[in-house]
């Protein structure tokens, strides 16, 4: 049974943040100067190096935002920021409908090679998915018989890698530093890893239950902010049902949220340790940018982040519950007009505790 509404959320105003970086299972196979004896003979553990042998970043383009992908015509058209390459995709919507966002490759669902083969890839059989044989951990390490000639510091993109294939299928071993680091690893007591969504029987998605640990779901198909207040299991793979919307899972200090901030959730009042949810960083006095329409814009402890909320339509009162219009905030009884600070945007804006600042604006309230 997965989380209700009233068990899961974060508390505007009140959330403990952390800044999303390092790395995970989700990381690219760009695996340093792997050699190109590991490529030769390196089997499906030790990474095969992509098509240009030096460790998988064949193919790769740089980027700051995906407008510099956009004009590729080998699907790789979404921006990795974390890293500064294009690839086919971050996170599950960047993903055609069937197809799992694996390591920065839309893929299908796997139970064995044989289904992923005809695709030039291989099984990750702790994610269920197909995998680019280069992203398993490089071309480090002791794999095939050149990994130690050139080899010794690759994977440096593969960290993230599940080595998938890397512990048992080629003779990987600890190749490229992928061996144990890229393995999936619930939480003590959990089915399953919520943040890095590995861990379930192949076509299942890990998720927050009722029990305040990862338990395994079949995917849903409500996409991000999707109303899921009367049915948390209507989300996407890698969404969660937080405070009445899908909110994209992660792992605090992890990389799924590219370059926004993981905030921590909490669930009854109590952190739910080293798990949260992307903030979208929108603008209060304007959030249709990021959160799209009927949705409000509230910060987060300190102002150091921000995220999408269920709107109203009161510019006045939310004495009884209701909740304020797009652009304002509730005081605990009245809605007051978001602004930026300096700005003039009214007679006087003005900065709280929490005001967030957001691509350097600082918000207010209007007095």
């Amino acid at each position: 049974m997965i989380a209700s509404r009233e068990s899961l959320g974060f508390v505007i105003g009140a959330l403990l943040l952390a800044a999303c970086g390092g790395s995970n299972a989700s990381g690219l196979g760009s695996g340093g100067s792997g050699g190109t004896g590991g490529a030769e003979n390196g089997g499906a553990g030790g990474g095969d190096a992509g098509a240009a042998g030096n460790g998988g970043s064949a193919g790769l383009t740089g980027c700051i935002n995906s407008l510099d992908c956009v004009e590729r015509n080998d699907g790789k058209t979404v921006c990795e920021p974390a890293l500064g390459v294009c690839v086919e995709c971050v996170s599950q919507p960047d993903c055609d409908a069937g197809l799992f966002c694996s390591r920065n490759v839309c893929a299908p669902s796997c139970k064995s090679d044989k289904d992923c083969t005809p695709l030039g890839m291989l099984c990750d059989f702790a994610n269920g998915v197909c995998a680019p044989p280069g992203a398993n951990g490089g071309a480090g390490g002791s794999a095939g018989n050149g990994g130690s000639s050139n080899g010794g510091s690759a994977g440096d993109g593969g960290n993230g890698g599940s080595a998938g294939n890397g512990g048992s299928a080629g003779n990987g071993g600890s190749a490229g530093n992928g061996g144990s680091a890229g393995a999936c690893e619930p939480p003590s007591g959990w089915a399953c890893n919520i943040g890095d969504d590995c861990g379930c029987p192949s076509g299942q998605t890990c998720d927050l239950g009722a029990n305040v640990t990862g338990e395994c779901r079949a995917p849903g198909t409500g996409g991000p902010l999707a109303e899921c207040a009367s049915n948390p299991a209507v989300c996407v793979a890698g969404y969660g049902c937080v405070d009445s919307l899908c909110k994209r899972w992660c792992s605090l200090g992890g990389t799924e949220c590219g370059s926004k901030p993981c905030m921590q959730i909490n669930s009854g009042g109590a952190p739910v340790a080293g798990l949260g949810v992307c903030a979208e960083q929108c603008a209060p006095t304007s959030p249709a940018g990021e959160c799209g329409a009927g949705f409000g814009c509230e910060p987060t402890t300190a102002g150091a982040a921000t995220t999408c909320v269920p709107g109203g339509t009161s510019t006045t009162s939310c004495f009884f519950g209701e909740a304020c219009a797009p652009g304002y905030h509730c005081d605990g009884s009245n809605c007051l007009r978001w602004c930026r600070v300096g700005f003039g945007d009214c007679t006087s804006c003005a900065a709280f505790a929490d005001s967030p600042t957001v691509g350097g604006v600082t918000y207010g309230l209007c007095g």
